[in-house]
């Protein structure tokens, strides 16, 4: 099973992430030039592979970090790219360049040292590095999808989600060394760089030096948290919206009509799937409910959260209109500016609407708050200037 890419938009161009692609690539091809000489001369590569490779008996500071970019062969290279093609552009995007760049260095560092305490042989190889921002990558976009290529009974592609894809890697990697890890893996480095993105992803999250998304896997818990509280109080006859949980004696009856208590039902059942961790079959009760009712719009929150569910399961002509219908009826909601820079997203990449995108877009850039998004906002206007530009030649 191959990653191929993720469904998770780009704010701002990978630099760093090609950078360590780039330097990985050299330094295997300055491996296969030292082999050359090896054969001629002798001794070049394996003095070059020692001195850099992690070697727990050989313990040197620098070992930490050049042991990251060695590799064994070009399937090592190959496989060991791939994941960090895939997974790394996301975790940069959110991050930061230069974090990232030190995010990765450290996490192999740390992937290194979980090495060194469980085993005596030496070690090469970025997987540590990587396992560190996949780690990060389950923490910060556990609702993404991965497209994989399967050859396993069924060849083909599938679209899978990302806790299933990085909890398999993990599960593998935690049976693997519950054998005792003798099939050449270094299955331990990888575990400790598992340890090690998940660790520092959620820690930045919970201190706020990240800023919380709407589906990390902080976020997540949170919400799963007050469900419950709101379940219980619930269950026991108390008003989950007063804070001292009492029970309402001051209700009365108020008459609506059926098709106003249909809409409320179905308006619900919206809301409960989200609030069980459903947002696919959130979105389609959504689509239900706008279906008979055009025009609806629910809570804040719940509206987003639709929106952006549809967004990730491709329907972007229906992901439009629900950014449209929370921008209508919520235009003074905190969540308004990023709402008007997804809707601008989808009408310049997917809609192909220029003249609308500009008219949100420009609208949105100067309320948002994260140099990122303002700078997702710039590059969508300057995509549409260009198209304009070509389309007048």
């Amino acid at each position: 099973m191959f990653p191929l890419g993720t469904d998770r938009a780009l704010a701002r161009p990978t630099l760093m992430n090609h950078v360590l692609l780039l330097a990985c690539a050299l330094v295997f091809v300055l491996q296969l030039l030292l082999q050359t000489i090896s054969q001629e001369q002798g001794g070049a590569l394996e003095t070059f592979m020692t001195t850099l490779r992690l070697d727990p008996m050989r313990l040197t500071w620098y070992g930490f970090f050049t042991y990251q970019f060695l590799h064994g062969g070009m399937m090592h290279l190959l496989g060991n790219m791939l994941f960090l093609w895939v997974f790394g552009p996301n975790v940069e995007d959110r991050i930061g360049r230069w974090w990232y760049l030190a995010f990765f260095l450290v996490g192999g560092a740390a992937a290194g040292a979980a090495h060194v305490m469980f085993s005596q042989s030496p070690v090469i190889g970025a997987s540590g590095s990587i396992s560190a921002v996949t780690g990060a990558y389950l923490v910060l976009f556990p609702r993404t999808h991965i497209k994989v290529f399967l050859m396993f009974i069924i060849i083909g592609m599938f679209n899978i989600p990302a806790v299933w894809f990085i909890g398999f890697a993990m599960a593998k990697d935690l049976f693997m060394q519950g054998l005792g890890g003798n099939d050449g893996v270094a299955r331990m480095a990888h575990i400790g760089g598992y340890l090690f993105g998940g660790g520092v992803s959620i820690t930045l999250l919970a201190t706020g030096l990240l800023e919380r998304e709407a589906f990390d896997l902080f976020t997540l818990h949170k919400q799963a948290k007050r469900r419950r509280t709101f379940r219980e109080l619930a269950s026991k006859g108390g008003d989950p919206w007063n804070n001292a949980g009492r029970v309402r004696t001051d209700m009365k009856p108020v008459k609506v009509s059926p098709q106003e208590e249909a809409r409320i039902r179905s308006r619900g059942r919206v809301t409960s799937a989200l609030g069980s961790g459903k947002p696919e079959e959130a979105a389609r009760l959504y689509l239900a409910l706008i279906k008979e009712h055009p025009g609806d719009v629910l809570t804040p929150k719940a509206q987003g959260e639709v929106a952006n569910q549809l967004f990730a399961m491709g329907d972007y002509e229906r992901a439009a209109g629900a950014y449209e219908g929370f921008l209508e009826k919520y235009k003074a909601d905190v969540e308004a500016p990023r709402m008007g820079l997804m809707l601008g997203l989808i009408l310049t990449r997917y809609l192909r609407d220029p003249a609308r995108a500009r008219a949100v877009l420009v609208a949105a850039r100067d309320q948002l708050t994260r140099s990122e998004e303002r700078a997702m906002a710039e590059t969508l206007l300057d995509e549409i200037k260009a198209s304009a530009a070509g389309g007048k030649q």
